[in-house]
C-alpha cells in the first residue's frame, strides 16, 4: 500500500477542512472572467482510492474560500472570503447552505481576511487580516424558527447574529496568525512585522510582544509565521499554556519555537518562555497542522515539501508531493489519513497509519541489526578467548612438560653418580 498517493482538482486549490463527513475543498483563479472559477466543493473520502469524490458543487460563495475549520459542537463550517467571513453549513439532501457574511476587514488597499478561529466556549470567533487588526466577535443564535435552521432548536438572524466585542491593536502590519486558548484567557497572533502578540481576551491588553533574531545573523529579525494552542494539554495547573508557533528568516531557514506561557489573570502574574527551538528547513514553513489527538504535527512547505512531527517534536517523515507551495492541510478519519493541498491543483493523501509502520519496521530493522552486531561480537570475543584458552593451555603444557623432562634429567643424573661411586 502507498504511503502517498496524489490526486488533483480542477483548479488551484486554497483551502481544504474536513469532518467525519464531508472534506471542503475551494479554490479558484479569480473568477469565471479569469478562466478558472472560484469553487466551494463538498466531497466525501473514498478510502480505498485515497482520493476525493465530489458530491456538491457552488459559486454562491462568491470567491474562494480559504483558513476552512469546522465547528463540532453546532456542526458549521466557517472560512475566509475576499475581506469577509462566512459561514455556512452542509445540508444531507441539498449539499452546502450559506448561512451568513460579515466584513471583518477595512482596510483601505487589498483587504482581505487572512485567518479566522472559533472557540465554542462562549462561541467567539477570532479574525485577523490586512488592515492589521485582530478582531473578536460574539455568534449568538435565536430560538426563533423564522430564522435559518443550525442544529436542534438553534437558529441564526443573519441581522443579529454577529456582535462586534473588541480590537487587538498593536501590529505594524498584516496578520498571518491568531489562536484563542481553551479556556478563552488568552489570545496569541503573528504578523509580518515580524512580532508574536499574547493579550487577554477579557480587556484586549497586550501581555507580551516577542521578537526574535536570526540564529544565523543577529542583525535580522524572524518571521512568525503560524501560531497555534495546544488544547489537550493535562496540566495539573490551569493557568499554563503551551504555544507552537513557527517562524523562517528572509533567505528561507525555518523554525519551530514551541513556548511555555503562565497567566493568572487573578494575580496579575505572566511569564512566556522558550522551551524547545526546533531547526525545520532551509525554505520557508507557510503552513501547520495539529491533529485531534495532537500526536502528531504537519508542518507544509513553500517547495510543496511535507514533514510530519511527533507530539516530542521528533521528525517521522519527510515527503515532497506538491510542485507548488502547501496551501492548506486536514486531518481527516479519527487522524488516519493527512490530507495536503496545493497551487498545483494536487492534493496528497498520507496514509498515516501505513507511515506509523514502516517508521515502527525502520525501529525493528535498527533493533534486528543491534542484535545481530551483538551476537557477532559475543562470537568473536568467544572465539577470542577460546584461542586465549587453548594458547595458554599449550603454554602451560609445555612447562609442565619441560619441568618433567628438567626432572628426569636430573634423576638420572643422580642415579649415573650413585652408579660411579659404587
Amino acid at each position: 500500500m502507498d504511503e502517498v498517493k496524489v490526486s488533483y482538482l480542477n483548479y488551484p486549490i486554497y483551502g481544504i477542512g474536513s469532518n467525519e463527513k464531508y472534506v471542503v475543498t475551494s479554490g479558484g483563479g479569480g473568477g469565471k472572467n479569469y478562466g478558472i472559477e472560484d469553487i466551494l466543493d463538498i466531497n466525501t473520502f473514498d478510502e480505498k482510492e485515497k482520493k476525493l469524490q465530489q458530491i456538491w458543487s457552488t459559486t454562491e460563495q462568491n470567491g474562494v474560500v480559504d483558513g476552512i475549520i469546522f465547528v463540532d459542537k453546532y456542526n458549521l463550517w466557517l472560512g475566509s472570503v475576499r475581506n469577509e467571513c462566512i459561514i455556512f453549513q452542509i445540508n444531507e439532501e441539498n449539499g452546502p447552505n450559506i448561512l451568513l457574511n460579515f466584513v471583518t476587514d477595512n482596510c483601505k488597499k487589498n483587504a482581505r481576511q487572512t485567518v479566522v478561529r472559533f472557540s465554542s466556549n462562549s462561541n467567539l470567533i477570532l479574525t485577523g487580516g490586512e488592515d492589521k487588526i485582530v478582531k473578536l466577535w460574539k455568534l449568538t443564535f435565536s430560538n426563533k424558527n423564522k430564522h435559518k435552521f443550525v442544529i436542534n432548536d438553534l437558529y441564526i438572524d443573519p441581522k443579529k447574529a454577529i456582535e462586534h466585542i473588541g480590537d487587538f491593536k498593536g501590529h505594524e502590519d498584516c496578520i498571518k496568525d491568531c489562536d484563542i486558548s481553551k479556556d478563552e484567557k488568552i489570545v496569541c497572533t503573528c504578523s509580518s512585522d515580524n512580532s508574536l502578540k499574547i493579550w487577554d481576551t477579557n480587556s484586549f491588553v497586550n501581555l507580551h510582544t516577542e521578537q526574535m533574531k536570526n540564529p544565523k545573523n543577529n542583525n535580522e529579525k524572524l518571521n512568525f509565521r503560524c501560531c497555534k494552542f495546544l488544547k489537550n494539554v493535562n496540566n495539573s495547573d490551569e493557568f499554563t499554556y503551551k504555544l507552537l508557533t513557527t517562524a523562517y528568516t528572509s533567505r528561507g531557514n525555518s523554525y519551530l519555537i514551541i513556548w511555555n506561557i503562565y497567566y493568572n489573570d487573578k494575580k496579575e502574574k505572566f511569564t512566556c518562555e522558550k522551551y524547545k527551538f526546533i531547526w525545520l528547513d532551509d525554505r520557508p514553513c507557510c503552513n501547520i497542522a495539529i491533529s485531534k489527538d495532537e500526536k502528531y504535527i504537519a508542518l507544509g512547505f513553500s517547495t510543496g515539501a511535507l514533514k510530519i512531527y511527533n507530539y516530542k517534536y521528533s521528525l517521522l517523515a519527510h515527503y515532497k508531493k506538491h510542485e507548488l507551495p502547501i496551501t492548506a492541510m486536514c486531518f481527516i478519519k479519527n487522524d488516519d489519513y493527512l490530507l495536503s493541498a496545493g497551487a498545483d491543483y494536487s492534493i496528497s493523501c498520507t496514509h498515516i497509519n501505513s507511515f506509523s509502520f514502516r517508521y515502527l519496521r525502520k525501529i525493528w530493522k535498527v533493533s534486528i541489526t543491534m542484535i545481530i552486531l551483538l551476537i557477532l561480537t559475543l562470537i568473536l570475543l568467544d572465539c577470542f578467548n577460546a584461542g586465549y584458552d587453548i594458547r595458554m593451555n599449550n603454554l602451560i603444557r609445555d612447562f609442565s612438560n619441560f619441568g618433567t623432562k628438567k626432572k628426569n634429567n636430573t634423576t638420572i643424573k643422580s642415579k649415573n653418580h650413585t652408579t660411579d661411586e659404587l
